[in-house]
């Protein structure tokens, strides 16, 4: 089984090479059509072009709707927020050049920068950032961005053209990263066109590239914002930037050798069994390696009428699965065994939890004396999740073996998103990340909203989650996750954390000024190349 996969895999990346070079093809594409890098002539040193692939399409543009990677990588290459964010709870003023809030933390009031434009010529002030709120406000529940960060705000009131204060319902622990998540857009040009400011793709921010076109499937092309208000601080080496959407990981790794691109961006970084295929590029290629926070785990269908309503069966579970057999060998050991879904990337975390134990026969007992009848039980996975078949075959046969009757499901992501929404699952097996590092926005959507439909319930932990959305106290605050943590390791459910993933993604020598975070985002506004860094 693995020898074919592996041929398979050979074979892909053979024709991915194929098609690159042109092998088999008329060679009559034009460059902006096929996503092909334009050609670069008489050039001295590397190229001002900059091609970065990644591993995921773009879905539509408005910035105030995104809900995946290349969503949040493309506004913030082109536009920006009232401040930066570093992913791990720092801020810093960007357009904004400073804030405050009361006591209470009710009342934001933010002071503007002067003196900045946006890429269609219109100043930056308060209106702009009036127009960006009222668009939030006024869509409540439809606009991603408000649902996740907007549901405490209750007004956004201009004081004056470099002045704007902010009214919360009650106070927003997590109103930074809010703020650092919303980006700006121009006041006049939304008047004139609405939402078709970004259905005609006209994109205009503040950021130092300015947004040209979205081929769909194929690529989002920039270029250099030369009258960028902060070039003092910031001037790219390069003139135009491509992303390249290239779901392929074979064809992705085949552009890289060929030289087609500089960066080969992967969510959850570059599979294992692939990076032979980088092997001899070592003077040209750079293997960056990210300790994340990304992490697979398993969630639990808790309703009444399941068989994980039983905290036996919950925690018979949690001692089946062999963690580290899944780590070591079928992700090869790149990672760690997680103790919890509030790892150590997370403000607030617990070091002193001891990890999982695997002791089948401990989980042989409390599955005997639970109330387990012996049902058929489907784990489910996505395509999109990273070793999915094989992490489930391994989590299938630990359960059978303790007792459990297991087999598994690898569904599309769509199909998979739509069962979990529903509730219509026995246990499912994704990944995920705590954005900055924070897991109020997991436990809130996922445990106290019970956005995946587990129908947990355990008050306690409810009422540390609405403490942690409020609590402005940051010793506090991190005092009620920790006790989050404990109760869900004590509870064993809804949620067990099954590996924490390491990163590895492949850039060439030189390249630099593009963010790994350790949340398992990328930010990518601020690339460069320096020859220093090329040996």
């Amino acid at each position: 089984m693995k020898a074919k996969k592996r041929i398979s895999i050979l074979l892909a990346f053979v024709l991915a090479i194929m098609a690159l070079t042109g092998c088999g093809s008329s060679g009559n594409d034009s460059d902006g059509a096929s996503g092909k890098p334009p050609e670069q002539t008489n050039i001295s040193g590397p190229s001002k072009i900059i091609n970065i692939a990644l591993n995921e399409n773009l879905v539509q543009l408005d910035p105030h709707d995104q809900s995946n990677l290349p969503g949040y990588i493309v506004w913030t290459t082109c536009m920006e927020a009232l401040i930066l964010d570093d992913r791990m709870g720092n801020y810093e003023p960007l357009l904004a050049e400073s804030w405050e809030h009361d006591s209470e933390g009710l009342v934001w009031t933010f002071k503007l920068r002067k003196g900045i434009k946006f890429h269609n010529g219109e100043d930056f002030n308060a209106a702009d950032v009036q127009c960006t709120f009222d668009r939030l406000l006024s869509r409540r529940n439809e606009l991603q961005c408000s649902i996740e960060h907007w549901t405490l705000l209750e007004k956004c009131e201009t004081i004056d053209d470099y002045t704007v204060q902010f009214t919360f319902s009650e106070p927003n622990s997590m109103a930074l990263m809010a703020f650092s998540s919303t980006p700006i857009i121009p006041d006049e040009a939304y008047a004139e066109h609405g939402d078709d400011l970004f259905h005609k793709q006209l994109m205009y921010g503040t950021g130092p590239w300015i947004f040209q076109e979205w081929q769909d499937g194929q690529f989002t092309h920039f270029i250099k914002n030369e009258e960028y208000w902060d070039k003092a601080n910031y001037d790219s080496y390069y003139d135009e930037l491509y992303i390249r959407h290239l779901t392929e990981l074979s064809t992705a790794i085949a552009a890289h050798l060929a030289g087609d691109i500089q960066v080969n961006l992967k969510t959850g970084g570059i599979d294992e069994d692939l990076l032979s295929l980088y092997e001899g590029t070592e003077s040209r290629i750079n293997m960056i390696n990210v300790e994340s926070g990304m992490y697979n785990y398993i969630g639990l269908q808790c309703s009444e009428d399941s068989v994980f309503h039983d905290i036996d069966v919950r925690r018979a579970f949690e001692y089946c699965v062999d963690r580290e057999a899944i780590l070591n060998e079928i992700l090869g050991g790149a990672g760690k065994v997680p103790v919890s879904i509030i790892n150590d990337t997370c403000v607030g975390f617990d070091a002193s939890m001891p990890p999982y134990t695997y002791d089948p026969e401990q989980a042989k007992e409390l599955l005997a004396n639970s109330s387990y009848d012996g049902r058929k039980l489907t784990i489910v996975s996505n395509t999109s999740t990273k070793k999915a078949e094989e992490t489930l075959l391994a989590i299938s046969e630990n359960m059978n073996a303790v007792g459990f009757n297991t087999d598994i499901l690898i569904t599309e992501p769509s199909t998979m998103l739509d069962m979990r929404r529903s509730g219509n699952y026995d246990l499912f097996y994704v990944g995920n990340m705590h954005n900055g590092g924070d897991p109020c926005q997991v436990l809130n959507l996922r445990i106290l909203n019970d956005a995946h439909k587990s129908h947990y319930v355990n008050d306690e932990l409810n009422a540390l989650i609405e403490k942690i959305k409020v609590e402005m106290d940051t010793t506090k605050r991190n005092d009620y996750i920790k006790q989050c943590q404990w109760i869900m390791r004590e509870e064993a459910g809804p949620h067990s954390a099954i590996v924490q993933l390491n990163l590895i993604e492949p850039f060439d020598h030189g390249v630099t000024g593009i963010d790994l975070f350790r949340d398992g985002n990328f930010r990518i506004k601020y690339v460069t190349y320096d020859p220093a860094l090329v040996p």
